[in-house]
């Protein structure tokens, strides 16, 4: 590689990086801003929720839960959703092509009973209804047994039978604060027809304690994979969600928990089934569909953590996430390519999915290629080693004080990591130790989902499920 090249490749990765630098700062300032502006109205909102919780004229929601092979989460799981302070509610849990005893567990919990309901499904659907039983313990509960679909397919399974105004989608493993539902609900009240769905904060459930009404109690967990997690999901969360969410465009509700309006779900015609990045493209799809119409879609972040998931403990799931997220990234911004730079997308099209299609996309490629470029230019005596370390340094604070600010932003939000002073001092030192290994094997793994979704291949198959080494609540249940 000669000095021209070099100096190509060092001017390239310069620009993406600065630029890429200057947008996150730019949604860490907005993400502070939207967070002091929450504490200023945490009462009102408490006491909002409270009083719509208690109201005889609250709209109805739906839980979907889509399940495959759950047993060790879905007990604790469902009884947090059961426990929500929330009247018109049901739920609805769709075991797909479960082969572990996901369905004997919740038999055995809930009581269930055989029920009389049709069986069919639209043309097109990937899974067929087998069996459908309702709880004699709660009838609030309900639980389709499907053959194997994909998550997508079991979500729309769901959405088919919801007779909720509002269908609230979580994961199979998500613990919900017992005033979720309340805190999620209160958005569409207040904002009206122009909000169309609710995001909130995701938490590591690893580490905490668990009682038997699915309640958690926050501990900061001592597996070395997932205290990363931890930070990268207050980074995703408090950081880059808070703050597209600040300037009205935000492209993406997390699949753990997400609240929309029923019917602007089933307009759009439920989730994409040929795709591993379903909440990211239903959310793209749903601004283009409802913009479409003539409407200004509005997709509300609530900092506030009302979720909480497991995350990966062991290598080789949390390599399988990366890959597949990544992959869902592509997927996403190749099938709504036509929303980029559109002003009639608005801050969707203008803002978000320019920066998730030319930054998020490439960045493991810049990184790496970055890397590899400075260490083969020093070791040729190209650039003097002191530039590489300066730059490197750069790169670590900047990194650094990401991490670290996502960390005060959740702690100002409330319950957050830090509930002991050693606290500080064990995530402190996870923030530093991110950017030395974990940072880049990430940015590999990365790359390879962005090679897999330029390759595509997912048409007309079923997306494999986010399969996880599952601990289960009953592993963190305080004695």
């Amino acid at each position: 590689m000669g000095p021209g090249a070099l100096t190509l490749v060092d001017i390239i990765v310069g620009v993406f990086f600065s630029v890429f630098a200057i947008g996150y700062s730019t949604l860490l300032l907005n993400a502070a801003r939207a967070a002091f502006a929450d504490m200023a109205r945490a009462r009102r909102r408490a006491w909002g929720a409270a009083e719509l919780a208690a109201s005889p004229h609250q709209p109805s929601v739906t839980v979907v839960v889509p399940a495959h092979d759950e047993a060790a989460s879905i007990v604790a799981s469902v009884r947090s959703l059961l426990a929500q302070g929330w009247r018109r509610l049901e739920v609805l849990v769709v075991a797909n092509g479960c082969t572990d005893d996901t369905l004997g567990q919740l038999h055995r919990a809930f009581d269930l009973q055989a029920t009389a309901e049709l069986l069919e499904r639209p043309p097109g659907a990937r899974s067929r209804v087998i069996t459908t039983w309702r709880s004699s313990a709660d009838p609030r509960l309900r639980v389709i047994e499907t053959s194997a679909g994909g998550k997508a397919d079991a979500t729309n399974c769901a959405l088919e039978r919801a007779g909720g105004e509002y269908a609230l989608l979580v994961d199979a493993d998500s613990l919900l604060e017992p005033t979720a539902v309340a805190q999620a609900v209160l958005p569409f009240i207040e904002g009206g027809e122009q909000v169309v769905a609710v995001s909130a904060a995701i938490r590591v459930l690893n580490g905490s304690h668990v009682d038997e009404a699915g309640r958690v109690t926050p501990g900061l967990t001592r597996s070395p994979l997932a205290l990363l997690q931890c930070l990268e999901y207050a980074r995703a969360f408090h950081i880059g969600r808070a703050g597209w969410a600040a300037l009205g465009a935000l492209p993406v509700v997390s699949g753990a928990f997400g609240m929309f309006r029923t019917d602007v779900l089933r307009a759009c015609g439920g989730l994409d089934v040929d795709t591993v990045g379903e909440d990211l493209e239903i959310v793209l799809r749903l601004h283009a569909t409802v913009r479409r119409d003539g409407r200004r879609p509005e997709i509300v972040f609530l900092g506030e953590a009302l979720c909480w998931t497991e995350v990966p403990e062991d290598v080789a799931s949390l390599r399988a996430q990366r890959i597949r997220w990544h992959r869902g990234l592509v997927e996403a911004v190749n099938r709504h390519g036509g929303m980029l730079f559109s002003p009639r997308h608005g801050a969707v099209g203008m803002v978000s999915l320019p920066f998730l299609g030319l930054f998020e996309l490439l960045a493991p490629l810049v990184e790496l290629l970055g890397l590899a470029a400075l260490a083969f230019a020093a070791s040729t005596g190209a650039i003097a080693w002191t530039v590489v370390a300066a730059l490197a340094g750069f790169a670590v604070c900047f990194g650094l004080a990401l991490g670290m600010a996502a960390l005060l932003l959740e702690q100002i939000r409330g319950r957050g990591l830090v509930t002991r002073p050693r606290d500080v001092a064990v995530l402190l030192l996870v923030a530093i130790v991110e950017q030395f290994g974990h940072r880049q094997r990430t940015a590999w793994w990365r790359l390879r989902g962005l090679a897999a979704g330029l390759r595509g291949g997912t048409s007309g198959t079923t997306p494999a499920w986010g399969e996880m080494h599952h601990r289960g609540a009953r592993s963190v249940t305080a004695p």
